[in-house]
């Protein structure tokens, strides 16, 4: 028996399902147990997923319950797109599928590469599989994290078919199948799921967290002469109003902060602070000198559109950095050019990084005033 191979992002070659096993060896797992229903869990997504991976993978090893997983990532590719979370989850079933009708009709659709290469570019092909694979009779309860499924491009037609066929179960009393939870921001169609949404529902226990993460990040403000405790505990309690529970925004402030070097810079700052994550990234974006704006403006614009991360060669060709340019390497004024977007942007592998959660502010073409 013969499949194709399922890996995202690769060209579908024949593949033998121990070699489809092999192509997926290195992927690590996350586990759910216990009475963990089908619903969507909003905010640090990330993060929790992991918890979860390293926290309840304990309990299933002693079951016969099995994982299905699938991490999406913005700007990548291979994680990013409907169709290789269907690939990806098709895959892992087949790991541990038993040879029965259900699995033979599945793998018809493999059966020649004509029909393989028109499967496994087709989001309703793909779906119809994992339906198929999912109503085998002697599965074991599976258990599925979809995590950072508002980073995946039209996630709206994936959360619709899984909101059907976890309904469906709910209809007919199935006590084993899948078991769901969709982690990530609110997109359109999460609704529909009974959901937990964590800032709201620890309000306390985030305001505690990010009023700990203020307090550690201004000690070193200490080297300001005259921060005094009086001073700073000013400043908590004015960061800790305005940051509406929110790190990413704690971070931005106190990135600002950092660069003063006076007191009264301190609070003139702090008075000019805006609440809410797109008012401040508009104020970093703002204060950005007025000669830098333009070809600011453009990296923005290229960065936050850019179907993948872009390289720092490949941003020098699109802002048109020539050679001798500042009298300086390409990859220097390139690199430069990047700082200057601090903390917008970052350097990572070679890599030009934007603010995961900002993307959808940027999404649009970006205008720095003065432009």
């Amino acid at each position: 028996m013969s499949t194709q191979q399922l890996d995202p992002g690769d060209n579908a070659q024949p593949a033998s399902r121990q070699e489809i096993h092999n192509v997926y060896a290195t992927n690590g797992g996350i586990s759910l147990a216990g009475s963990f229903k089908n619903c969507t869990i909003g905010g640090t997504h990330h993060f929790l997923s992991l918890f979860l991976n390293e926290e309840i993978e304990k309990v299933c090893e002693a079951t016969p319950d099995r994982l299905l997983f699938h991490f999406c990532r913005f700007q990548d590719e291979r994680y990013n797109n409907t169709i290789n979370v269907l690939r990806s989850l098709i895959y892992q079933i087949l790991e541990f599928s038993i040879d029965g009708p259900e699995v033979e009709q599945a793998l018809q659709y493999f059966d020649t590469p004509e029909k393989a290469q028109f499967a496994l570019s087709n989001f309703e092909c793909l779906w119809t599989i994992l339906e198929k694979l999912l109503a085998q009779q002697d599965l074991p309860t599976i258990f599925c994290i979809i995590d950072g499924v508002d980073e995946c491009d039209s996630s709206h037609l994936l959360v619709a078919k899984l909101h059907d066929y976890c309904s469906m179960q709910a209809q007919n009393n199935h006590n084993t199948g899948l078991r769901l939870a969709i982690i990530g921001r609110e997109i359109e169609g999460l609704d529909t799921f009974p959901s937990i949404k964590l800032d709201p529902d620890n309000e306390e226990k985030v305001h505690d967290d990010v009023a700990k993460t203020i307090s550690f990040n201004l000690e070193p403000l200490a080297r300001i002469p005259g921060f005094n405790e009086a001073i700073r505990s000013q400043v908590e309690k004015s960061l800790l109003e305005r940051a509406e529970g929110s790190f990413l925004w704690v971070g931005f402030v106190i990135d600002e902060l950092s660069r003063k070097k006076t007191c009264i810079e301190i609070q003139d700052t702090i008075q000019t602070l805006p609440k809410g994550l797109h008012p401040i990234f508009a104020r970093m974006l703002h204060q950005i000198e007025s000669n830098q704006r333009q070809t600011s403006a453009l990296i923005l614009n290229w960065i936050a559109l850019a179907e993948k991360p872009l390289a720092l060669n490949e941003l020098a060709a699109v802002i048109g950095v020539q050679p001798g340019d500042h009298d300086l390497p390409i990859e220097r004024v390139t690199q430069d050019r990047v700082m200057i977007c601090h903390p917008i942007l970052k350097l990572h592998n070679n890599q030009i990084l934007f603010i995961e959660y900002l993307r959808s502010f940027a999404s649009k073409p970006i205008k720095v005033m003065g432009c």
